[in-house]
């Protein structure tokens, strides 16, 4: 049986309902809820000066997204390097300076050191920082953001940092971290597409994944932190 050929790239039209859809979810539940709350418990910090609510802070960022099963001998271990490096209290011109100073800092520690951690990393402290740094120039893919640009773009075309003009036809309206999100959310549904399937408005309603945030109490975090050797 011949073996249908898959598109190596796929259209604005195709894209549209998916976009329209995120777009629209993102409005009740969106990663700028999660940056809220982080901001939220940096301000605790800057009132008390509780070193324990930094560190729970800091874990927090490591962890809040895609490192929730980050050993906590590995988060110890990434929250004493960005201690010691006063990383609240940096200034960076751009996201690029930031991300090379957390993979600097992290980049030899296992379970931490991934480009997805690191990159989830880098933005949750950007929004920490005043002026906030995020992503603009350059959309950072990994995992299952890679995956998604290949079906989107061809594969070939797709390296792990690209121009976010790149996307700016085939995902109109869509900021820079949302384009990340995008991209690993409806990565299956890009997948048919490339392979020539068709998709239901229900398909594509059920595929977001929301990124509404609830961070575990800090006792349970510093008592992890603190006690990660023996536990």
């Amino acid at each position: 049986m011949k073996q249908k050929k898959v598109l190596s790239y796929l259209t604005q039209s195709q894209l549209k309902p998916i976009v329209d859809s995120y777009l629209k979810k993102q409005k009740a539940c969106s990663i700028i809820d999660a940056f809220d709350k982080l901001r939220d418990i940096r301000d605790i910090y800057l009132r008390t000066g509780d070193i324990d609510d930094l560190r729970y802070l800091l874990a927090l960022c490591l962890r809040c997204r895609h490192g929730r099963r980050m050993p906590w001998t590995a988060t110890k271990r990434a929250v004493d390097e960005l201690l010691n490096a006063n990383i609240l209290n940096k200034s960076f011109s751009n996201f690029e300076q930031l991300y090379a100073e957390i993979k600097g800092l992290l980049g030899n520690i296992p379970f931490v050191c991934g480009d997805l951690t690191l990159y989830d990393t880098a933005v949750n402290i950007g929004q920490l920082l005043t002026p906030i740094v995020k992503p603009k120039d350059f959309v950072y893919l990994a995992a299952g953001a890679r995956e998604g640009a290949g079906y989107i773009l061809g594969k070939q075309n797709v390296s792990s940092i690209m121009p976010t003009n790149a996307f700016a036809v085939l995902l109109p309206g869509v900021s820079n971290i949302d384009i990340e999100n995008l991209l690993c959310i409806y990565k299956e549904l890009f997948k048919k597409f490339a392979e020539g399937k068709t998709l239901t408005s229900q398909e594509i309603e059920d595929a977001y994944n929301p990124h509404c945030f609830f961070p575990s109490p800090k006792d349970i975090y510093i008592s992890r932190l603190n006690n990660c050797n023996i536990i």
